[in-house]
């Protein structure tokens, strides 16, 4: 019988809670894959809303900053390190030269992620072999942002119109 005065009893006590622990642990994440996929397209879910409420900020900074500076033009106003079409979405970082409406390569499209998300944002690839996510940009200029694990959505920005959303994959 177990008692809560012996040393020997407590450890064993400890041990099968640990054991315990482990297996629980073990059969959730390995065993149970839809407990992962869970917090996968959660996290998914919370990286659209971060990125679309990143935008919507970087739009009302543009709009700010143009109305409090008579003098700027619309074509060449940088904020937090990223250049802004003349609708006042992020397009590129602020290293780009030459004005344009939307991101042209699949590096703009990086760079807006990761100025727009900032140092919270999932690491992001050119590739999808490099990293979970990874991004690339359709004909039309929109960037579509992917994840491994996701294989039915991903999120797109069209910086033309300024909307962020994700859009179903019919493969």
């Amino acid at each position: 019988m177990l008692t809560t005065t012996s040393f020997k009893s407590r450890l064993l006590y400890l041990g099968m809670l640990g054991l315990f622990a482990l297996f629980a642990s073990y059969w959730l994440l390995y065993k149970e894959p839809s407990s992962i996929n869970k917090l996968e397209n959660r996290a998914f879910e919370l990286n659209h809303s971060a990125m679309e409420n990143g935008i919507r900020l970087a739009n009302y900074q543009f709009i700010v900053r143009t109305a409090t500076d008579k003098k700027a033009s619309k074509k060449n106003i940088k904020i937090n390190e990223l250049t802004f079409n003349e609708e006042g979405f992020p397009i590129a970082d602020a290293n780009s030269t030459g004005y344009r409406h939307s991101p042209n390569t699949p590096e703009d499209c990086q760079q807006v992620w990761q100025r727009v998300l900032g140092p919270l944002q999932p690491e992001l690839s050119l590739s999808p072999k490099e990293s979970r996510y990874w991004v690339d940009i359709t004909v039309d200029n929109i960037c579509v942002y992917r994840n491994n694990r996701i294989n039915d959505r991903q999120i797109e920005y069209d910086a033309v119109k300024g909307l962020v959303s994700i859009a179903v994959i019919n493969d």
